[in-house]
């Protein structure tokens, strides 16, 4: 026997083309088949088995869906048979293993992720998240605001930033978290954190940290690097003067500046060096162009594009 309903489940037209198969097992995916043969021979044997389980199906044009079955034994036209309720769950089936496909992907990610509803409460956080929180491990639990958390950071971690003023940065903090307007860099002890922070159209916050030390230390290491060389030049006897590749005026040193008066004006208004010497050539500072000035701008122009 089987119902109406059953029938549209599989995408079946008669009953008729259901009717002599051997049980419900015969409507499932192959690969089910010998996991749903041992639950139901179990069963007549009145083994223990669960009544209420899951199995893939197989419909009438081979699309597989979710069933969830509810299996009885019980005395049909004097023989023992098997009455199974099928119910379609391949929606929620698919919403879970889309669920379980996410949470597994923000598990991986290399990013701390924390979720934080209306009320500024701790919703979700994934593991690295409570890796790069791992000062407040105790805190880290569903309903804890975030105020308690900021405070908690600051009182027990070094925050730089935070010495001396301590009840001013928790505020400057709180005021950056609830109104994102970009990245927020925090200092933690000897790590650097980048928080970005996102307002969702419920009130809850979405909020990634990434750790970016490496990056902090990258960019420090230039900045000295480029003080030793400004140094350097600096030392030098001579002009020196630094052209990019658009031949746009990018450093000068002091004897250049001695030079070259307009040298400054040059340097932040990024002129070419084609223009720097038509300035100076119209000034009558070059005295070896004076009377060839077309020449000397063509010769140096030469020069200074072939050295």
């Amino acid at each position: 026997f089987a119902n109406r309903a059953l029938l549209d489940i599989f995408g079946y037209d008669s009953i008729n083309d259901l009717l002599g198969k051997e049980s419900a097992a015969a409507l499932a995916a192959p690969y089910e088949l010998t996991r749903l043969n041992v639950m139901m021979a179990a069963r007549f044997r009145g083994g223990a088995v669960p009544d209420l389980y899951e199995f893939d199906g197989v419909r009438k044009d081979g699309t597989k869906i979710r069933l969830q079955a509810s299996t009885r034994v019980l005395t049909w036209k004097g023989e023992r048979a098997a009455q199974t309720t099928l119910i379609d769950v391949t929606d929620r089936w698919q919403a879970q293993r889309a669920r379980e496909r996410l949470s597994q992907a923000v598990e991986n990610v290399p990013l701390g992720i924390a979720l934080f509803d209306g009320n500024d409460r701790l919703e979700f956080c994934n593991n690295r998240y409570r890796d790069l929180m791992v000062v407040m491990a105790d805190k880290l639990k569903r309903g804890t605001t975030f105020e308690e958390m900021v405070r908690t950071i600051v009182k027990r971690a070094p925050v730089k930033d935070a010495v001396g003023r301590e009840e001013e940065y928790v505020q400057e903090r709180l005021k950056a978290h609830r109104n994102p307007t970009g990245p927020v860099d925090l200092r933690r002890g000897d790590r650097w954190l980048r928080a970005t922070e996102t307002r969702l159209g419920d009130g809850s916050t979405f909020t990634i940290v990434a750790d970016i030390t490496d990056h902090k230390h990258a960019e420090q290491a230039l900045v000295e690097s480029e003080k030793r060389l400004r140094g350097a030049i600096e030392s030098m006897q001579e002009g020196f003067a630094l052209f990019d590749a658009d031949d746009r005026l990018v450093a000068v040193n002091d004897v250049y500046r001695r030079i070259n008066p307009d040298a400054q004006r040059y340097l932040d208004e990024g002129v070419q060096f084609e223009d720097i010497v038509r300035a100076n050539l119209s000034r009558g500072r070059i005295v070896e162009a004076i009377g060839r000035e077309d020449d000397f701008l063509r010769e140096r122009m030469a020069c200074h594009r072939d050295p």
